[in-house]
């Protein structure tokens, strides 16, 4: 039997208690139900929730069932999906719950997601997945919270955290490609990118991953943000993990430059060509971007050629690198 809801609800005196009132998952964010609620709540992030929030279980086999959770303050949301937080007692720690509104596909795509997280989340470089409850009334996802938000708010990156994030995206996009069967991401970019206090660098969103159930098969289908899709995919051909090196190439370009690249072309074709210098930072840099975004998959770099590449090969993880840079960002 599933625990009652409950909200939490924060003041401004920084005391925090628990609300009763349930709210149904397909009017989780602009109902006037939910907009009620909301302004009986001072939004506002109490101090207790960045401690906490570090102090995330470190079993990789935790089960958490969402309805085992203290609902806080929504954290994102988007076309489909929505974040909170929710507090785990027995933990003493933070999680991010994704409840899913909508999804091309229905049921069958939301098991999909879950089933990719469960397959990729043991690597140490994909945001864990600790649970979730599926039914016609609500589906939700609870997973690993990172605090400090994605890598796209934080602009042009010293070239240490820039390299610090490019080892771990591409070892948790290896990760990911060789999880069971075999799996694409199929939507790398810079919003998907999360970073957390302790230092950590974790790669996002599941929700688009391609499960290859044959070790043959090539997928076909469009998914991802459209300005990060390699030429093969957004044309509609045949398509492996190279569309992942690609959207790479693009994300490491992005956080060199602090800007959305997308304003430099007016299509894909320009991009080789028109690949501003990077100031800043070393040649090895650019050519490592050139090399994820060749117009054919079959010359683009593969995951051991990136991180032997002369921009990487030389740098290890180094969480504290990352930990001391977001403490005084």
């Amino acid at each position: 039997m599933s625990l009652p809801r409950k909200f939490l609800i924060y003041y401004e005196d920084e005391h925090r208690e628990l609300c009763d009132e349930p709210i149904e998952m397909e009017i989780a964010i602009r109902t006037e139900k939910f907009i009620k609620l909301e302004e009986s709540m001072i939004m506002k992030k109490h101090p207790k929730d960045e401690a906490l929030s570090t102090n995330l279980a470190d079993e990789k086999d935790l089960t958490i069932h969402p309805s085992s959770l203290q609902f806080g303050r929504y954290i994102g949301d988007g076309t489909h999906a929505a974040v909170r937080l929710g507090f785990h007692e027995p933990t003493n720690a933070w999680y991010a719950v994704k409840t899913i509104l909508s999804r091309n596909g229905g049921h069958e795509a939301v098991q999909k997601e879950i089933l990719a997280y469960q397959e990729c989340s043991k690597s140490d470089f994909v945001v864990r997945f600790y649970g979730s409850e599926v039914s016609s009334q609500k589906k939700e996802l609870v997973l690993e919270h990172m605090d400090r938000g994605d890598v796209k708010h934080l602009g042009i990156l010293p070239v240490e955290i820039h390299q610090q994030v490019a080892l771990a995206v591409i070892k948790g996009l290896r990760d990911v490609w060789q999880s069971g069967p075999g799996y694409i991401h199929r939507d790398i970019k810079p919003a998907n990118i999360l970073l957390k206090s302790d230092g950590s660098v974790k790669i996002a969103d599941l929700g688009e991953a391609k499960r290859i159930d044959n070790t043959n098969q090539i997928a076909c289908s469009a998914a991802g943000t459209l300005f990060y899709q390699s030429p093969e995919q957004s044309s509609g051909r045949d398509y492996d993990n190279k569309v992942d090196v690609w959207s790479y190439g693009l994300t490491l370009w992005e956080l060199a430059v602090g800007e959305n690249i997308e304003e430099y072309f007016n299509a894909l074709e320009d991009i080789q060509e028109n690949m501003p210098r990077i100031p800043g930072f070393p040649e090895s840099l650019t050519t490592l971007i050139k090399n994820c975004l060749k117009w054919d998959p079959a010359d683009r770099w593969d995951g051991e050629q990136i991180e032997s590449s002369d921009y990487l090969k030389d740098v290890k993880i180094d969480r504290e690198i990352v930990r001391r840079f977001l403490e005084n960002t």
